[in-house]
């Protein structure tokens, strides 16, 4: 018989679990409430072009859902953002409805190390790049003489009014700055183009007293200068400064820039059909600065131009990259100089295989699904679809129709339930998934569970504890 002590301490015990139940229910409920603020993902790496570390200036780009949403500038050959604790790193602002993050260089398409990066809020990771032909930005800039006020009176503010075009074939970010006798006194930042893409930008100086002197916009790839002056005939306008007297007449028909390609190559002597080329060119300018444009001629034929700023007696490395979409032989030049033969074929087939294949569970009860993964790779060059079944103790349960693109991979699932006990051999399309045991059920399924606890288990609690103190 249980006494009136037991019965207390029976009391207690069944309190006692009560209270770590609900507790449970407690934590279990108001844990969905709980928020957070999103973070910026912040990503860092080895970057590489053509299988060389990326030089410096090259930009690297995070696209989210066809937004580009962060860039950053290559500072060391072969690697964007730093490693260092408060470094700078490319932040990529987010929300949790946000997917797959992908990656640019000088606007082309990049592959990762991770194959797969999705954006997650704080995250903070090493995402390496590797991309090829891959353009370069080429930021021109011409100084606007007509827009510019260059000549005012003394302690007034002269301005420079420029534009700057990317007449390279990548796109890039620059800082433009503005120098006045060699001291920088302003700059815009983060300045992006595509390829073609111009802007304009101005600046302004005060001019104290009676001066002349020497205004620069600059990019890093190109720069142009104007003379400033402040007198009192001053401030009648834009365009150049008045001089102290009339000059000699000036040339009525400027002498053009003069061009000649003295070297080129081809990165490459075979490539598939709708694959790019890199044509290089060293163009060396024996005239007057300017611009022109260098054709690549195929069979005769030009097929792609680029729109070059080459300095007076300067030479430059001009890339462009080409591409054919018929198969066979051509002889490539840039402007007269042969650069070499280009074989292009057709692309290798599609051929599918299934690379892998995992288990969500190994154990199961009757009834209940399993899921099943595998990962589709196609190591052809041209993309192809594949029938993927999944076959439980040799029989086919289930089929997917799998698209892939050529050097590609895509991720293939099933779910599958089992209507009876025992244990089975899992495969997809000939790989092994692993063998899966499937066992009864031993208990009913509550309408009402509490995390972590079935109603039979709270159950027994209570039935323990009672024996528990019967026994005392």
């Amino acid at each position: 018989m249980v006494g009136v002590s037991d019965t207390r301490n029976l009391v207690s015990v069944i309190t006692f679990t009560l209270v770590v139940v609900l507790s449970v229910v407690t934590v279990g409920a108001a844990a969905p409430a709980l928020a957070h603020e999103d973070v910026p993902a912040a990503y860092y790496g080895n970057v590489t072009i053509d299988g060389e570390p990326a030089p410096e200036g090259t930009t690297v780009s995070a696209v989210v859902d066809g937004e580009r949403r962060g860039t950053i500038l290559v500072e060391e050959p072969g690697k964007y953002g730093e490693t260092v604790r408060d470094g700078e790193r490319l932040e990529v602002p987010g929300s949790s409805d946000d997917g797959e993050v992908t990656f640019l260089v000088n606007g082309e398409a990049a592959e990762t190390e991770p194959a797969s990066v999705q954006w997650e809020s704080g995250d903070l990771r090493q995402v390496d790049l590797s991309a090829t032909d891959v353009g370069t930005a080429n930021f021109a800039v011409e100084i606007d003489e007509d827009e510019s006020n260059a000549s005012v009176a003394p302690n007034d503010t002269a301005t420079v009014v420029a534009d700057v075009e990317n007449t390279g074939d990548g796109f890039g970010e620059r800082t433009v700055e503005f120098a006045v006798d060699g001291d920088r006194e302003d700059a815009v930042e983060g300045v992006q183009l595509e390829p073609g893409e111009s802007t304009r930008v101005s600046f302004a100086t005060e001019l104290e007293g009676e001066t002349t002197t020497e205004a620069t916009v600059s990019t890093g790839d190109d720069e142009a200068s104007v003379t400033l002056s402040s007198d009192s005939d001053g401030g009648g306008g834009g365009g150049a400064p008045s001089g102290p007297g009339p000059g000699p007449a000036p040339d009525p028909t400027p002498k053009p820039p003069s061009f000649d390609v003295i070297d080129g190559e081809l990165g490459s002597d075979d490539v598939r059909v709708g694959q790019s080329v890199a044509v290089t060119a060293t163009v060396e300018n024996t005239g007057p600065p300017g611009t022109e444009t260098v054709a690549v001629l195929v069979d005769g034929e030009v097929e792609a131009e680029r729109q070059v700023r080459i300095d007076e007696g300067a030479t430059e490395d001009v890339t462009v990259h080409l591409t054919l979409e018929t198969p066979g032989t051509y002889e490539i030049a840039v402007g007269e100089r042969e650069v070499g033969t280009l074989t292009v074929s057709e692309p290798a087939p599609a051929e599918l295989t299934v690379r892998n294949a995992d288990l969500g569970a190994f154990e199961v009860g009757v009834g209940e699904s399993v899921a099943v993964t595998a990962t589709v790779e196609n190591t052809g060059e041209t993309t192809g679809t594949s029938t993927v079944e999944l076959l439980v103790d040799g029989d086919v349960v289930a089929e997917r129709d799998v698209t892939v693109a050529g050097g590609e991979t895509e991720p293939v699932s099933f779910e599958h339930a089992f209507d009876a006990a025992g244990r089975y051999e899992v495969v997809v399309s000939g790989v092994s998934a692993g063998t899966i045991t499937v066992v009864e059920e031993t208990e009913a399924d509550g309408g009402d569970s509490i995390p972590g606890f079935g109603a039979t288990t709270a159950i027994a609690a209570l039935l323990v504890a009672h024996l528990v103190l019967r026994r005392r």
